[in-house]
């Protein structure tokens, strides 16, 4: 009869895996080169994007200051302002308003040349990285971890274009904090899965065994899933949310707060059955939780 590898048991194989492969002088070699790649192009990177960023401060600056001027100088000129429709009727700026003039007068092209520095890291990254795989492969030496890290940092440059493309097109600061919240994680994830399957070890640490349950087993990988599935499915709904909002606001005589109110509890609605859903899938009880779920529901269908 099959039994399911202990997950202690698989993390120790793993790490006598890992030994074994590090001890290896080609994937050694291969881990230096990588290595001393990324950190060269990575500082390079730095003082790129920080150039980038203090040109792009100064001009901000310099543009603020100059609204600031031409918003004291109509002041004296109520004709002048009375015909400004960017401004008039306001005697003074708030910090939204200029911020928000601040970033239209900026212009796409401020943008583009952002999105340019941000890109020169997996760009550079990819490229020496697959030079160094052609010239370790001519030589005869053993390439594979560096093809696998070119794979990887090749998706890494799909993700910052798709990314870089949306901050462009709309608002950088929602942009970066999905960025963060999703883009980047699941990068970090991809690729140490993608390590471990190149080390062979991924199959085992999806069967090995938590804890035994009532239906059976717990597994890593059921758990991986329940636990990473529930947060992007948090992300997601979040974005949905405000991607509705952002398309919708747009239209005349929309009322937001209702708008808000209402998605906002069809947000907790979908966040209740994507819990169920997840414990059910992590071989919970969800008897009790349901019936609560249930109650609930009914409670926000009187409310919608």
């Amino acid at each position: 009869m099959h039994t399911s590898p202990n997950v202690v048991a698989v993390l120790i194989e793993l790490w006598l895996s890992l030994v074994k492969l590090l001890g290896r002088p080609g994937v050694y070699l291969q881990l230096l080169v990588a290595l001393a790649i990324l950190v060269a192009i990575g500082l390079l990177a730095h003082l790129l994007d920080s150039a980038v960023q203090r040109r792009r401060m100064d001009s901000a600056r310099r543009l603020r200051a100059k609204i600031v001027a031409e918003r004291e100088e109509r002041l004296h000129d109520p004709q002048q302002d009375a015909g400004d429709p960017a401004v008039g009727g306001m005697s003074l700026l708030d910090q939204a308003t200029l911020d928000a003039l601040v970033v239209s007068r900026l212009g796409v092209w401020s943008r583009l040349v952002q999105f340019a520095a941000q890109l020169f890291f997996p760009v550079c990254a990819v490229l020496a990285l697959y030079v160094v795989y052609v010239y370790f492969v001519a030589q005869g030496w053993y390439g594979g971890l560096l093809a696998q890290l070119t794979t990887i940092y090749a998706g890494y440059l799909g993700g910052r274009l798709l990314v870089g493309l949306a901050a462009v097109i709309g608002s950088p600061d929602r942009v970066g904090h999905y960025d963060r919240l999703l883009v980047k994680p699941c990068f970090f994830l991809v690729g140490f899965l993608f390590l471990l399957n190149a080390v062979g070890v991924l199959g085992e640490l999806s069967r090995a065994v938590i804890a035994p349950t009532e239906n059976g087993e717990l597994t890593l990988g059921t758990a991986f899933v329940g636990v990473v599935g529930f947060y992007l499915w948090v992300i997601a709904i979040n974005l949905v949310k405000e991607l509705s909002i952002a398309s919708v606001s747009r239209r005349p005589n929309v009322n937001i707060g209702s708008l808000d109110a209402t998605l906002t509890l069809l947000q907790y609605a979908l966040f209740g059955l994507g819990l169920v859903v997840d414990l059910q899938t992590l071989q919970v009880n969800t008897h009790a939780i349901a019936a609560i779920t249930g109650r609930l529901s009914f409670g926000v269908g009187i409310a919608l």
